[in-house]
């Protein structure tokens, strides 16, 4: 197994979404913490050190943006990615 290169939290409410990535990002070496909504994203947040934050776009409980807008209140450091598996708008 390599060693951890990062903490990550990921915020995916798609079920074969997350377990794709999880699986992709722990083979190439992240620590990584996956959530499927909103609230159990912020709860972690605020009692756990993340090195970056992937972020779905559209989840259950809000929006990626008003995640990053909550976490930056108390995180205004750490690196946040976006990431939608969404090909179209509804």
């Amino acid at each position: 197994m390599k060693p951890s290169i990062g903490s990550v939290l990921y915020i995916e409410d798609d079920k074969d979404t997350r377990e794709l990535v999880t699986l992709l990002l722990e083979q190439s070496g992240y620590e990584l913490v996956a959530v499927e909504n909103y609230d159990e994203a912020l709860l972690l947040a605020r009692t756990n050190r993340f090195d970056r934050y992937l972020i779905d776009h559209r989840m259950s409980g809000g929006s990626g943006i008003d995640l990053c807008k909550k976490l930056r209140e108390f995180n205004p450091f750490t690196p946040v990615l976006f990431f939608s598996g969404a090909a179209y708008e509804n």
